[in-house]
């Protein structure tokens, strides 16, 4: 369901965005993939345990600024891949000096080489049309299925439920 959820937040990030289709490139480290692709700011590392097989639960690891590379936050996204999540670490910046304006642009170029990669649709949850674009390359389009949107009604109860009983915690121990 939390996958749900980081693919619902990804659509709306890359919703109109082309593709170069140029894959991605794995190296294996221990019981972890990394697949890295793209170039410059636009470049992408996915992080994944080595024997886990589609469909993947997906986190966007939108990092802090100027921690381009993944080892930056090594023991938290190789935790969160060894979970059994596909961790998507987009670059978005080359260094401090890459102007903000450009960032939403470079994190889109990113994230959708690794959806790509990932194949997000054989789950049935999203479907994909191509559309040309008078600035641009083609764009890919997602849209929630029908299952989708009620796998999204149950995360959402789901996620109540999570929240409620954090908002429990808190305040127990607040009081």
């Amino acid at each position: 369901m939390i996958r749900l959820a980081v693919l619902l937040a990804a659509l709306a990030l890359v919703a109109g965005c082309g593709d170069d289709g140029s894959g991605l490139r794995q190296v294996t480290r221990g019981d972890l993939i990394y697949a890295s692709g793209g170039e410059g700011a636009g470049r992408v590392t996915v992080i994944r345990r080595a024997d886990a097989e589609p469909p993947f639960a997906v986190v966007i690891f939108l990092h802090g600024w100027g921690a381009t590379e993944p080892r930056f936050y090594g023991p938290w996204v190789e935790h969160l891949a060894r979970e059994g999540n596909a961790v998507v670490y987009p670059r978005y910046q080359q260094s401090v000096a890459e102007p903000p304006a450009q960032v939403l642009g470079n994190a889109q170029a990113g994230i959708r080489l690794a959806f790509d990669e990932l194949d997000l649709r054989r789950d049935g949850l999203v479907e994909t049309t191509w559309r040309e674009s008078t600035s641009g390359p083609p764009r890919r389009y997602y849209k929630l299925t029908a299952a989708g949107r009620a796998a999204l009604a149950a995360f959402r109860d789901e996620w109540e439920r999570f929240r409620d009983a954090v908002d429990h915690f808190v305040e127990r121990k607040a009081g």
